[in-house]
This record gives C-alpha cells, sequence and structure tokens, in this order.
C-alpha cells in the first residue's frame, strides 16, 4: 500500500469552494477516499509483469513443441494406416 494519507474532509471543502453541491462535492470526496484506500498489494507491478511476459514466451515454446510431437506422431500414425490399408487391399 502507499504512503499517502487522503484527506476527505479538506477534498470535500475543497470541492464546495470551488463552486460544487455539497452532496456532490462530499460524495466525491468519498469516493476518493475509497480509491486511496484500495488494496494497493493486488495491483500488479512492472516486474510482475515482466516475470508474466516471460512464462507466456516458455509456454509459446512449449506449444510449438508439443505442436511438433503431435504433427510427428499424426505422420506415423498415417504410415501406419496406409501399410494396413494396403495390406487389407
Amino acid at each position: 500500500m502507499n504512503g499517502t494519507t487522503f484527506d476527505a474532509l479538506t477534498a470535500a471543502r475543497e470541492l464546495k469552494a470551488a463552486g460544487l453541491d455539497p452532496a456532490q462535492a462530499e460524495a466525491i470526496a468519498a469516493q476518493l477516499r475509497t480509491a486511496a484506500g484500495a488494496d494497493h498489494d493486488t495491483l500488479a507491478t512492472k516486474s510482475d509483469i515482466t516475470a508474466l511476459k516471460s512464462d507466456i514466451t516458455a509456454l509459446r515454446v512449449e506449444i510449438r513443441i508439443i505442436g511438433a510431437i503431435v504433427l510427428a506422431i499424426a505422420a506415423k500414425l498415417f504410415g501406419i494406416f496406409t501399410a494396413v490399408a494396403s495390406v487389407l487391399s
């Protein structure tokens, strides 16, 4: 969580002084207070995103390897089916 504090009362006073209706100023200040107090520990950092990109890159490599294996197995099965079909005909 960040170390910044939010003074909703001061914000509401400043919004009222700027011409906002008191009810609107208080509602805006309340929402800002809620946002300022949000759990920032759940937000992704640049380092989290970098790690995620690395994981995605590794998964792409693994998917390519699996695709090559599936293709090789399909080719072998085609060869087997072709051989069986020629024997049976």
